[in-house]
Formats: C-alpha cells, structure tokens, sequence
C-alpha cells in the first residue's frame, strides 16, 4: 500500500487525507472517528466525485452499522469497472 497524505477542502472544511489500511479503517470507525470510503481510481476530493466520509454515530439510525456493512454497501454502489473495483480507505483529519 502507498503512503499517501492529501490535503484539500472537503464540503468547505479544511481536511488532512491519510491512506490506511483495511484493518486500521476498521479501528477508526469503531472508535467512532471519521473515515472515508473512495473507489480505487479516484481522486477522494475531486471535483466531479468526492469520497464518502463516514462515521459511526451518523449511521446509528440505520440498521446497516457494522464496518463490514458500510464497505459492502459502498463497494456494490460505487466501485466498477470505470471507477475502480476497490475501495480506499483514508483517515480524515480536520485541521
């Protein structure tokens, strides 16, 4: 996996991007911080498609809340041949 950090604008807030791992993805949202989901061929704060930023306590109204659920869920609406068929995973920071 690369280690790659972008910085940039994400809905008007000034972000910090850090790619991590599945597993560490995993922690995070566990521990209820924010992380974002992006298909493997774009670019997470482009300006056509942003990434979906995710957090647990936001999906606490819905039944779908595991972390294994929220990855399924935006793999079989987002990821395809154009867009790329995994999924990255980012650690969001706001600064």
């Amino acid at each position: 996996m690369q280690k790659i950090t972008i910085t940039g604008k994400l809905y008007g807030k000034e972000v910090k991007l850090i790619r991590v791992s599945k597993a560490k993805a995993k922690k995070l949202y566990e521990a209820n911080n924010t992380i974002m989901l992006c298909p493997s061929k774009l670019y997470p704060l482009g300006m056509i498609y942003q990434g979906l930023d995710v957090k647990k306590e936001n999906r606490s109204e819905y039944e779908g809340t595991s972390f294994e659920y929220v990855c399924e869920d935006f793999k079989w609406y987002n990821c395809d041949c154009e867009m790329g068929y995994y999924i990255h995973f980012y650690e969001v920071i706001y600064i």
